[in-house]
C-alpha cells in the first residue's frame, strides 16, 4: 500500500519529480493516520484521500527493493519478491484531516458504514476543489459569473453548478452553527441524510432515491465554508413542472408514494413538496414503476408527522388520496386534519381539470398565447362614460396579461406561465395619461375587481388565485 503523508490544505502537492496518477480507485476514502480503512474501533482523526502521486526510485530505493525481493525469496514468497523486482515506482497518497462520522451510540459503526455508501462516486480531487475555490467569493456575493449556474441564492445559502464540473452541485452555507443557531447548517443536513439513506437501504424502499454527496471544507477570505458536493440528479428542477408530472405519471409514481408515506412516518422527514420529491427521469421499470428522488433532507425526526403527511397530499393525484388514507390508518395514524387536507386536494384536482378543459378549449399549448377578447362583449352599464372607462381598464388589463405571458419563463408549466400579478402600484392600466370623452382616467380600486370578473364572466381569463384580488390564472 503506497504510503500517506498528511496535509492541511485541499492544495497541497509533492515537490515537482512527483507525478499525479489521474485514475485510482481510492480517491475520496476515509482512512486512519497509517492510510489503512478504519476499523470498527477507531476513534482517532480520519482522513480523506485527495490524490495520489508517484515518481521513480532512486538508486538507493533499488538497491532496498532488491534485497526486500531477496528476502522475499529466502522465505519462499515469490509473488511479492516478483512484486518489489519489477516496480520501479515509490508511490504517495496525499489526504487530509475530515470532519469525523457525526453519529455516535449504538448504530455509530451501521451509520458509518451508510456514510460511506453515500459518499461513493463523489470524489473531491485537487481540481475540483481548485474550481470551488475559484467562483466562491463571487457565488458569495452574488455576482453573476460565467460558467456557473446558481439554482438558489438565499441569504445564507447558495446552491449552484460549475460548467467544468459536469455531475455535481455544489451547496455552501456561509454561517455556523454558532452564528446561527436556529438554521440548519451543512453538517447538519449531512447528518439527516445519512441517517435518511440509512432508512432508505434497510426499509427496502427502492423506489426512492438520495443523491451520492459528500461532505468538504474550503478556507476563503479568513472564513472555512462547509460545502456539500451532490450528484446531479435527471430531474427536472422545477416546481410547476413536477406539479404536471405528478398528474401525468399518476399510475407508475403509486409505489413510490406509498413508499414516501412509510418514509415520513419512520423518520419524521417534512420537506414533501414537488421540488423536493421530484420524479427521477428514465427511471420507468419492467413493472411500470418510477422512482422519485428525495432533494435536500434539511432535517428528520421530526415529530409532527401529520403536518408531513398534509404536505404530501397537497401533491398528489385521486387515486393516491385514497391510497394515503389507506396506508396511515393501516399505520394507526388517522386525524381529522388529514381528512380536511384530502378534502381540500380533491376540490384543488377537480379545479385543476376544469383548467386544462378550458385552456382545451382556447387551444392553450404553451403557455404564451394572448389572451383574446371581443369588445363587443364588454358591457357594464348604460352610462356611456362609465362603460367606456370600464373597457378601456378592461383592454389595458387583459394588453397587461398578453405582457407578463410573452414574458414568462420557458422552464416553468402552462399553468405557471399564465399566472399574473397585476401590480396596482406599478401597472400601467392604473397609471394611464389618457382620457375618456376629455375625462382624466383614474381606475378606482372596485372597478379594477369589476373589469377582471368580467373578464372571467366571459371565459376570456379562467379565474382568480386564492383570496388575492389581483392574482389571476390566464
Amino acid at each position: 500500500m503506497p504510503k500517506i503523508q498528511i496535509a492541511h490544505s485541499d492544495s497541497c502537492q509533492p515537490t515537482q519529480e512527483w507525478e499525479e496518477v489521474v485514475d485510482f480507485k481510492s480517491r475520496g476514502r476515509i482512512v486512519d493516520a497509517t492510510g489503512h480503512a478504519l476499523s470498527a474501533d477507531y476513534r482517532g482523526v480520519h482522513y480523506t484521500i485527495l490524490s495520489k502521486w508517484r515518481r521513480r526510485c532512486t538508486p538507493s530505493e533499488r538497491v532496498e527493493r532488491t534485497i526486500q525481493s531477496i528476502f522475499s525469496i529466502l522465505t519462499l514468497d515469490y509473488k511479492i519478491a516478483l512484486g518489489f523486482w519489477n516496480d520501479e515506482w515509490v508511490r504517495l497518497r496525499i489526504a487530509v484531516p475530515t470532519q469525523r462520522p457525526i453519529f455516535a451510540g449504538p448504530l455509530d459503526n451501521q451509520l458509518v458504514f451508510f456514510q460511506r455508501k453515500l459518499e461513493e462516486r463523489i470524489d473531491i480531487s485537487l481540481p475540483i476543489s481548485a474550481a470551488v475555490h475559484a467562483c466562491l467569493g463571487k457565488i458569495m456575493r452574488r455576482t453573476a459569473l460565467q460558467g456557473v449556474r446558481c439554482f438558489s441564492c438565499a441569504e445564507h445559502h447558495r446552491v449552484f453548478s460549475v460548467d467544468s464540473i459536469p455531475g455535481l452541485v455544489f451547496k455552501v452555507t456561509n454561517y455556523t452553527s454558532r452564528e446561527q443557531p436556529f438554521l440548519v447548517t451543512n453538517a447538519d443536513r449531512f447528518a439527516s441524510t445519512v441517517e435518511a439513506y440509512r432508512t432508505i437501504k434497510t426499509s427496502h424502499f427502492d423506489l426512492l432515491k438520495i443523491p451520492h454527496m459528500r461532505l468538504f471544507t474550503l478556507d476563503f477570505d479568513g472564513r472555512t465554508y462547509s460545502i456539500i458536493a451532490e450528484q446531479k440528479m435527471d430531474i427536472e428542477d422545477d416546481a410547476s413542472i413536477q406539479e404536471e408530472l405528478y398528474l401525468q405519471r399518476s399510475h407508475s409514481i403509486d409505489m413510490a408514494i406509498m413508499q414516501v408515506v412509510r418514509f415520513i412516518c419512520a423518520t419524521g422527514f417534512e420537506r414533501s413538496s414537488w421540488k423536493d420529491l421530484p420524479i427521477l427521469e428514465n427511471s420507468l421499470d419492467q413493472e411500470g414503476n418510477r422512482k422519485i428522488v428525495l432533494i435536500d433532507i434539511e432535517d428528520i425526526g421530526s415529530i409532527n408527522i401529520e403536518s408531513a403527511l398534509i404536505n404530501l397530499i397537497e401533491c398528489v393525484s385521486y387515486n393516491q388520496l385514497q391510497s394515503i388514507r389507506n396506508t396511515t390508518r393501516g399505520l394507526g395514524i388517522h386525524t381529522r386534519q388529514l381528512d380536511i387536507a384530502m378534502a381540500v386536494r380533491t376540490a384543488e384536482l377537480k379545479k385543476n381539470e376544469m383548467l386544462r378543459q378550458f385552456y382545451r378549449e382556447k387551444q392553450i399549448v404553451v403557455g404564451t398565447e394572448h389572451v383574446i377578447v371581443d369588445r363587443n362583449l364588454l358591457f357594464f352599464t348604460n352610462d356611456q362614460v362609465a362603460n367606456e372607462k370600464l373597457v378601456q381598464l378592461t383592454l389595458l388589463i387583459v394588453d397587461e396579461i398578453n405582457l407578463q405571458v410573452s414574458r414568462s419563463s420557458p422552464e416553468s408549466s402552462v399553468k405557471k406561465r399564465r399566472e399574473i400579478y397585476l401590480n396596482t402600484h406599478n401597472g400601467n392600466f392604473l397609471h394611464s395619461t389618457g382620457t375618456i370623452f376629455g375625462i382624466p382616467l383614474h381606475f378606482l380600486d372596485a372597478e379594477v375587481r369589476q373589469a377582471i370578473q368580467k373578464l372571467i364572466d366571459i371565459r376570456v381569463i379562467f379565474s382568480l388565485l386564492g383570496n388575492n384580488k389581483y392574482f389571476l390564472q390566464a
